[in-house]
């Protein structure tokens, strides 16, 4: 097959990727000559008048006076073959209603003093209403001839990275789009939002998602409705390939499309941003479910296993009565779960409103935390205990300064997680597992105050020492510890001997 359609490219296209796409500015001088030229704004200027008592070195980075750019300077006398550049450029051309575009792999090459720019076509696309066609181009090689096919797929094909063309040029993973996309007001794209394209969905030019968004507006009237009605970014994941059950694409009525009654349109749309595609499914999953809620609620539910944390919710509280209760709270329905469980499990009246709905959810939650760690911990104290015992049945080492000693019991290490603020407390099950050892650096002068806490492998080497808020070791800590390696590797000798 030939090439589907001989369209020309923008006029500027070679000189928009040199001014506006390639990642480096040289300033070319020829000291006989006396001149210098800028390839990126294409400024010739006089070496003596414009850079008059200024060193330029060849691969010194200097600056271009007329378009203000960082620049490398490269001598003309030196070569400059392998100075080049690859990437791809996405660019469109208007024909009456039909949109035309093409993807184009380009190579920059610096060897003359002008940097050239050549092209080699990748793809093609036809943009119309009635149709959305894409061809994909295969350049001659080794295996395969010259060839273009229509795919039925229609999307931006990735960059084959690493790979090598016909002209033996390396394809990078570069895309850009000109900015001829803006001037196709005339076609069937009259009506698109592709300015909020450009303005910064997803990312700002992005080709992938414009070529997405194209052809899912043009065969999908939906897209249209959805963008006017005030909801872009449901548009927008379309564009980027998103789908959802909860959408009917083809529908030509905003109410059929969404599935939602007018008032429960007027709250989703008033979630901004966040009138997503996921909140939307959750919603009419949680409908389905029997239960009433409205799209304010729907961030306060549990991401997975919607049915399951409803369910476990519902043994206490109507998910109604929690959800009212969490807005007052602005919690989620996550740690309120948790909550309830821990509430449970330290046989609280689970009939008593106070117990069910307390003033500050947070601060009662972290209550029932602390007391649940309690508790666990008591009853791992004598595998806790046994377990140091085992893996380290060292005295206490001692010094002028420092002292070193295993944590004692669970107790202890939630002193030390309090006192130092930070998680050693977490580590019950890690030392009753036998994963690791759990050591206090206390200060001589004042033992009992926490000072620095270091966690030993089973192997016995030192996986991390924290202080307060999580501070690393200073010297002369770091210079304990060292002797105190010492200290343990000639008692182990002695023992073994």
């Amino acid at each position: 097959m030939e090439r589907p359609y001989k369209i020309k490219p923008p006029k500027d296209l070679g000189a928009y990727i040199i001014r506006s796409v390639a990642d480096h500015t040289y300033l070319i001088i020829d000291r006989k000559a006396d001149r210098c030229r800028c390839t990126r704004c294409g400024a010739e200027n006089k070496i003596s008048e414009m850079y008059d008592g200024e060193t330029l070195k060849h691969n010194v980075k200097h600056y271009c006076y007329d378009c203000c750019k960082d620049a490398i300077v490269k001598e003309f006398r030196y070569g400059r073959k392998n100075i080049t550049e690859y990437g791809r450029i996405l660019w469109f051309r208007k024909h009456g209603r039909t949109t035309f575009a093409e993807l184009d792999e380009y190579q920059i090459n610096y060897a003359d003093w002008e940097p050239k720019v050549s092209f080699w076509p990748s793809a093609q696309y036809r943009f119309t209403k009635e149709s959305q066609e894409y061809y994909k181009h295969t350049p001659e090689g080794y295996w395969s001839p010259d060839r273009w096919e229509r795919r039925k797929d229609v999307k931006l094909p990735y960059a084959t990275g690493g790979m090598w063309n016909y002209y033996c040029v390396p394809r990078y993973q570069k895309t850009v789009t000109h900015p001829s996309f803006l001037r196709e007001r005339g076609s069937d794209l009259k009506y698109a939002n592709l300015d909020m394209l450009r303005l910064g969905f997803n990312a700002p030019d992005n080709p992938y998602a414009l070529i997405g968004y194209i052809y899912n507006f043009l065969k999908y009237p939906s897209i249209e409705i959805l963008e006017k009605a005030g909801f872009e970014y449901i548009a927008g994941q379309r564009a980027n390939e998103e789908k959802s059950r909860a959408i009917n694409w083809r529908a030509k009525d905003l109410r059929k499309i969404l599935g939602l009654k007018p008032k429960e349109i007027k709250e989703f749309r008033e979630l901004g941003r966040y009138a997503r595609l996921y909140e939307l499914e959750k919603f009419k999953d949680i409908k389905k479910m029997g239960y009433k809620v409205s799209f304010n609620q729907i961030g306060m539910l549990p991401d997975y296993n919607l049915s399951g944390k409803i369910s476990l919710i519902e043994q206490h509280v109507k998910l109604e009565k929690a959800l009212e209760y969490l807005e007052t709270q602005e919690d989620d329905c996550g740690i309120y779960l948790d909550y309830l469980r821990e509430c449970k499990r330290l046989g609280y009246d689970m009939n008593n409103k106070k117990v069910l709905f307390p003033e500050n959810l947070q601060a009662a939650h972290e209550a029932t935390s602390e007391k649940i760690q309690i508790q666990t911990d008591a009853e791992k104290k004598e595998d806790f205990i046994k377990s140091i015992k085992k893996l380290y049945d060292r005295p206490e080492y001692r010094e002028d300064a420092l002292l070193i000693r295993p944590a004692r019991d669970p107790e202890e290490l939630a002193k030390e997680s309090a006192a130092l603020h930070h998680c050693v407390r977490t580590y019950v099950d890690k030392v009753v597992r036998g994963s690791c050892v759990i050591l206090f650096i206390r200060r001589t002068s004042d033992q009992d105050k926490p000072y620095f806490t270091l966690e030993l492998s089973p192997e016995g080497k030192i996986v991390q020492c924290r202080g307060d808020h999580n501070c690393a070791y200073p010297g002369d800590v770091k210079e304990f510890l060292e002797r105190w390696q010492k200290w343990m590797k000639t008692k182990k000798k002695k023992e073994a001997a």
